[in-house]
């Protein structure tokens, strides 16, 4: 596990630490303390651009106000981070894809079935993957009602 890793884990068991629970053993904690956090991923694709631009033949130029989407910068912008929203079980990430205000049990809001839609099956599986997260550190909320607020997310179009 690299340094930002091992921060990050540092970060996440400080904050479960707030509640009773533990996340890291002492050899982890001892591992993760003094652990680098990596620049961020925006300043990273820039450094590439910044390196490579010059030395590759049919690099985007990086001029202008923000630079071309074709550098490792724009491309990171316009694909990266909207395309990995999801995979970070951030909750607004879920906000297009069902029905969540006054609406109990929350369901997704699955396209019809003549609307081709590869995001709409995802959004369940994250959802429980967070369920089953609190489940397996919090002992909450049970398994059984893991699968019951998971089924109840379906709803047929």
């Amino acid at each position: 596990m690299g340094d930002d890793a091992r921060r990050q884990s540092l970060i996440m068991h400080r904050d479960i630490a707030k509640f009773g629970h533990t996340l890291l053993n002492e050899r982890q904690i001892a591992n993760a303390t003094g652990a680098k956090q990596l620049p961020k991923l925006s300043q990273l694709a820039a450094a590439v651009d910044e390196y490579w631009g010059d030395r590759l033949i049919g690099a985007p130029e990086t001029g202008g106000a923000g630079g071309p989407t074709l550098t490792m910068r724009g491309l990171y912008t316009f694909i990266y981070r909207p395309g990995s929203a999801t995979a970070h079980l951030q909750p607004e990430t879920l906000e297009p894809y069902g029905a969540w205000e006054n609406v109990n049990p929350k369901v997704v809001d699955r396209p019809s079935k003549d609307e081709p839609s590869i995001w709409w099956p995802q959004v369940v599986p994250l959802y429980a993957n967070a369920l089953i997260a609190c489940h397996d550190r919090l002992n909450w909320p049970s398994a059984d009602r893991v699968r019951e607020i998971a089924n109840a997310m379906y709803l047929d179009p």
